[in-house]
């Protein structure tokens, strides 16, 4: 596809001219049908590497991503840009899907993003071959290794669907891979000769900083109130995000709090003030930030340290996407670190208390020995814990390891709005309101307030309905419903519910398909991460920014001159003598006692940039010198 065609549809639904590094690469070999691994920082750009090109390409994309949310946003940003996308997300109703699925065969809709999990679905694999597909794009791609720290049994199933379309090529996309990583992904998803593209590590404008303070929320204070511009502060609890916010409010500092345990419409409204600006500091759990493409956002907060490099990374990114000054903190004390082992304990449990947890759990549902597989249920993840006496952090472990290891997929963060589309097509719809008059008003209306339904499932509003059409929200509720099970609409209600999605049947007691080993062998290995974000974290020598590169195999990357430690040997070349050459230099340029912008600059050419303004602030400091508004020098 020539070069034109790709800047003009970058130009006509991004609106930018140029694209980021090692876009247009990447884009070029997925055009030209290859496989591709594209390794891109937080902010780097990674879903237009494939949107693009399927734009540009016949066929549909297959977009493989496990997070519900960020599908969601995706799909959503997609349809306002005018171009056609499904989505289909556990909880869907079977008729629902099926609509999707129909659909998609129909050479109408350039995406289709589902979870991993719905590519093994007999429905789905019914489908297949009537989907003309261009390529698979595989999102977050590092949950296929089980050496990762996100690992996904059903992504390891991916390439036994693509062998399906030997003709579509893939390409897996990634923030954070290590080296042993990079090739889990390229040997599980059987890529034939990919194409690596990795963006280096290196973040220019990005300040890493690991303190430890004295007290960690009078620091917090300090910065919140130091640093101008949006603010992430990251918080180990549900609690501490509001005790934290609420902190900030007492010194008039506009912070909020946000965590996944929000109502929905608590979540969107705290996200929108967020968005547009009117909240400048939320504090949070890690629930916030996944896919929000906020480009000014000058400081990231740690309020604790993260149990892996990988999370840190990913996080501390989403400081300064504008390129702009920003800084990541890390705010660490000794209990941190405590924390992390004994955490390590909970998160792997012993097998007694698994298989028990697994027991009660499905006792819970009121779920019979081998029933339950396909189904989905509202999971009330508190009341369980009240019912059986788990602790809670053991069972959120314990369900993470059901996930592992395929036996359930577990959503806590599964909002999911009230979506509907029409399962019949316009004369049969005629024909039932004509049979059944009552229900007129709203399958007319539902079309006058959301058009396309009979092509695309849209999201709807209940009560934005009922005021549309002057009826009361309970009759409309139940008209829905009822419309729903004559089959003539598929609807699905809102759901801010954690979902448990059973992928087998109930097993019995001695007969779990659990691999102990393997749960002790990620135990190992988190182990390890733990002993690298440490390590990270009581650096005190070596460059932030190069540690981080070189965890990912960045061999390359070099000392960003920027972080604690960078800024600290400098202070230390410049104490050892440079703050007397600069002065000197200094004198010798002076001209009617001014040193001028242009004089300055063959200064720094010859002793370097960073030293000359290092050596500046501390001439400033001492009182030998004097900055004019518009940055001349002059000696006092």
């Amino acid at each position: 596809m020539a070069t034109e065609n790709i800047y003009t549809c970058l130009q006509k639904y991004w609106g930018h001219a140029t694209f980021r590094p090692q876009q247009e690469a990447i884009i070029n070999q997925v055009l030209a049908r290859n496989d591709v691994v594209a390794i891109l920082p937080t902010g780097g750009g990674k879903s237009v590497c494939f949107q693009i090109p399927a734009l540009l390409m016949d066929g549909i994309c297959i977009v493989i991503s496990p997070l519900i949310a960020l599908m969601q946003d995706q799909v959503q940003t997609l349809l306002q840009k005018n171009i056609p996308a499904l989505i289909i997300h556990t909880g869907m109703p079977y008729l629902m899907v099926q609509k999707i699925l129909i659909s998609a065969s129909s050479g109408e809709f350039k995406f289709l993003y589902l979870s991993p999990e719905r590519l093994e679905t007999k429905l789905f694999q019914e489908y297949l071959p009537s989907l003309n597909i261009s390529f698979f794009a595989i999102d977050e791609a590092h949950c296929i290794s089980q050496w990762g720290y996100d690992f996904r049994p059903p992504y390891l199933r991916i390439a036994t669907t693509a062998n399906q379309k030997p003709n579509a090529s893939i390409i897996a996309l990634t923030a954070s891979a290590t080296a042993l990583v990079q090739h889990d992904i390229i040997n599980k998803l059987a890529l034939q000769q990919p194409q690596l593209f990795r963006q280096s590590f290196s973040r220019s404008n990005l300040h890493y900083h690991a303190i430890k303070p004295e007290n960690k929320i009078t620091k917090l204070i300090a910065l919140c109130k130091k640093i101008k511009g949006c603010t992430i502060v990251y918080c180990y609890s549900r609690r501490d995000t509001q005790q934290y916010a609420a902190v900030l409010q007492q010194q008039n500092i506009n912070a909020d709090f946000y965590h996944a345990g929000l109502t929905n419409q608590q979540r969107q409204t705290k996200m929108d003030q967020w968005l547009t600006n009117k909240t400048q500091i939320m504090v949070c759990t890690n629930a916030f930030g996944m896919g929000i493409d906020k480009s000014n956002v000058r400081l990231v907060v740690h309020m604790h340290v993260p149990d892996c490099l990988e999370n840190y990374y990913q996080e501390a990114g989403r400081a300064g996407r504008d390129g702009n000054k920003s800084y990541a903190l890390l705010l660490y004390s000794n209990h941190d670190f405590t924390k992390l082992a004994e955490t390590l304990e909970l998160k792997y449990p012993n097998a007694e208390i698994i298989i028990n947890i697994y027991i009660n759990i499905f006792d819970f549902l009121s779920i019979a020995v081998h029933q339950g597989q396909g189904n989905s249920y509202k999971f009330d993840i508190n009341l369980f814990c009240e019912t059986f006496k788990h602790n809670p952090f053991t069972t959120l472990a314990v369900l993470q390891i059901l996930n592992y290891e395929n036996i359930v997929t577990y959503n806590e963060n599964a909002f999911t709005p009230s979506n509907c589309i029409y399962l019949v097509d316009k004369e049969i719809l005629e024909n039932f309101i004509t049979r059944m008059p009552r229900y007129e008003k709203l399958l007319i209306g539902l079309l006058r307030l959301y058009g396309g339904l009979f092509e695309h499932v849209k999201v709807i509003n209940e009560r934005r309905l009922a005021k549309f059409l002057s009826l009361p929200i309970d009759y409309i509720n139940n008209q829905l419903i009822e419309l729903n099970q004559q089959k003539i609409i598929a609807y699905e209600t809102a759901n801010d519910n954690a979902l448990l999605y059973l992928n087998i049947p109930r097993q019995p007691k001695n007969n779990l398909p659990i691999n102990f080993n393997s749960i002790a062998e990620r135990k190992k290995l988190q182990l390890q991460r733990i002993e690298n974000i440490t390590k990270y974290t009581l650096l005190t020598k070596n460059c932030r920014s190069k540690f981080i590169g070189n965890y990912f195999g960045d061999e390359a990357i070099k000392a960003c001159g920027v972080c604690d430690n960078c800024e600290s040997l400098t202070r230390q070349q410049i104490a050892n003598g440079d703050v007397k050459k600069v002065l000197t230099l200094i004198k010798n340029k002076l001209v009617n006692g001014v040193l001028t912008l242009n004089a300055q600059k063959p200064i720094m050419q010859q002793i370097g940039s960073t030293i000359f303004f290092e050596a500046i602030k501390l001439l400033q400091d001492d009182g030998h010198i004097n900055i004019g508004a518009l940055g001349e020098i002059t000696i006092t």
